[in-house]
């Protein structure tokens, strides 16, 4: 398996931090950002192979930031996390209507996090 450069960004420390532990584990590099505000920026100096990203954070909310994204980097897959809309109906579906690759959500299984980082290109 391809191990992969994984950009994080999510407002919550412990996500940030349990998520780096995961992927680090499984031998991916991953970068942190606890905010959307240098996200482009980011991407253009890490050139991550994936984004993870939150979508309900304090300052740039996640639909915001990955409209930008799609513009900067469009060829970058990006999931979209949160634990805030476990009731939204087919959030997966919604997500990649956005232009996300998948949805994950909050509370996640740490096996399935692996999974999904390993199978996307």
């Amino acid at each position: 398996m391809k191990k992969k450069h994984v950009l994080v960004i999510d407002d919550d420390p412990h996500i940030l931090e349990l998520i780096q532990i995961i992927l680090e584990d499984e031998g991916h590099q991953v970068t942190t950002l606890p905010s959307g505000d240098r996200a482009v920026e980011v991407v253009g100096q890490a050139a991550p192979d994936l984004i993870l990203l939150d979508i309900v954070m304090r300052t740039h909310h996640g639909m915001e930031v990955l409209a930008e994204l799609r513009k900067a980097a469009p060829n970058v897959p990006v999931v979209l996390l949160s634990g805030a809309v476990s009731q939204v109906a087919d959030m997966p579906a919604i997500a990649r209507a956005l232009g996300a690759e998948d949805f994950v959500e909050k509370p996640f299984d740490a096996e399935q996090l692996i999974e999904l980082v390993d199978r996307l290109p």
